[in-house]
């Protein structure tokens, strides 16, 4: 058994035929050789729609994703009021950053979008709150809670489940405190993390051929 490490892999744009082969030659020629295939492709873009005070989220969400060696996406940071105009089909999938006013047009547009098998992450806070629903997947806002920071009136993840891929290789989420929590009836949702007091502070929905995953 041995292992190849590519540095660089300079080779034309779309899908290319590759094969490793050693020199040496034994009584089993067969498995000298090993094929496989490489998709070169431009990033794949991400939109990120935040409200238009907000100008940290899109900055601590871009960072996150360039702290990969080889990035594979490229974000496109736009505010509610704007996001009407954009064309949903050229990107991978939607992230709402607390997000409180959507124009309708755009929200029945998103969910068009995502019954087609597109993807949307929904990260819920104070705004979303007040907006009293999950946008897209329009489960309700049944309350919220917040704890300053002193002593320990945080919450934890308690249970988290290990079988899911946003999940999998994130250490249980050690050390994670939540000091304010969104609640939201996710009854019929698969809860992926659930705090110490039982809040499902992560959970996926099922749109038609795609999902929602709500944070």
């Amino acid at each position: 058994r041995a292992s190849v490490e590519f540095t660089s892999l300079d080779v034309p744009f779309g899908m290319n035929r590759c094969e490793i082969r050693i020199d040496a030659t034994d009584s089993f020629p067969a498995d000298d050789h090993y094929l496989f295939a490489v998709e070169r492709a431009d990033p794949r873009r991400i939109l990120f729609i935040h409200e238009p005070r907000d100008t940290r989220s899109a900055m601590y969400f871009r960072t996150a994703l360039e702290a990969s060696a080889e990035p594979v996406f490229a974000l496109d940071a736009v505010p509610t009021p704007e996001a009407g105009s954009v064309t949903l089909s050229k990107y991978s999938f939607v992230v709402f950053s607390n997000v409180a006013s959507i124009p309708a047009n755009f929200e029945d547009e998103l969910r068009r979008y995502v019954r087609g098998g597109g993807s949307l992450l929904v990260a819920l806070g104070p705004s979303t709150a007040t907006r009293g629903k999950v946008p897209v997947v329009d489960m309700p806002v049944t309350g919220s809670s917040y704890a300053s920071g002193r002593g320990e009136r945080f919450q934890t993840a308690e249970w988290l489940d290990s079988g899911h891929p946003s999940v999998r290789r994130a250490n249980r989420w050690d050390g994670v405190r939540f000091y304010q929590l969104t609640r939201i009836d996710a009854a019929d949702a698969r809860v992926v993390a659930r705090t110490s007091d039982r809040t499902p502070v992560l959970f996926e929905k099922n749109v038609g051929a795609g999902r929602v995953l709500v944070f």
